[in-house]
């Protein structure tokens, strides 16, 4: 830190994934999806995210949120 702010140096060396790690503390994974455009289009309209990965970054967001509700329902119905 100098003076309240982040120094970084960047080397030759250093890979966009490294510096990624070091300024967000994420992992990113490359991936190639084959993905109905008509399908993906319309999740970019109704989700009002900008791109089409924070599209399917929130749709994967939500859609571990949705199993985990139902993993909990579940075995609240098991306790009674």
């Amino acid at each position: 830190m100098n003076g309240g702010v982040a120094v970084f140096r960047i080397t030759q060396r250093s890979t966009p994934r490294c510096l990624c790690r070091t300024l967000c503390k994420e992992l990113h994974m490359a991936t190639n999806l084959a993905i109905d455009p008509a399908l993906l289009e319309r999740a970019v309209e109704v989700s009002g995210e900008r791109t089409k990965k924070a599209v399917v970054t929130r749709a994967l967001q939500e859609f571990i949120a949705r199993r985990e509700q139902r993993r909990v329902l579940e075995l609240l119905g098991k306790l009674d």
